[in-house]
């Protein structure tokens, strides 16, 4: 595709070639990240899902209703949020600075 698209600039006045391989190659790069995207990522984004549910429903045996849970990790416990009306905190996020006031 490239090769074709390289010799469509060297010759003069070749827009057709140079329009077609450049929407072929546009397509082709359309259909492989779509492909990608099914069949890698969603089930990748499918298992973390299931891993942050197991991760919460197991914590959610420790945690009491209005409780306040400090994480770096969550979207790991936003099922907590949900379930138990549960409060969570990440002072990694802003290094601590709500600590030392």
């Amino acid at each position: 595709m490239f090769l074709i698209l390289l010799h469509a600039l060297v010759r003069k006045n070749n827009w057709v070639l140079i329009r077609r391989t450049t929407m072929a190659i546009l397509l082709i790069s359309m259909i492989w990240s779509g492909t990608m995207g099914i069949l890698y990522d969603y089930m990748y984004h499918r298992e973390q899902r299931h891993f942050n549910l197991k991760q919460a429903t197991l914590a959610s045996t420790f945690i009491s209703d209005n409780a306040i849970v400090f994480t770096d990790q969550v979207d790991t416990f936003a099922h907590l949020m949900e379930s138990h009306r549960v409060r969570i905190a990440n002072p990694f996020n802003d290094k601590f600075r709500i600590f030392t006031n």
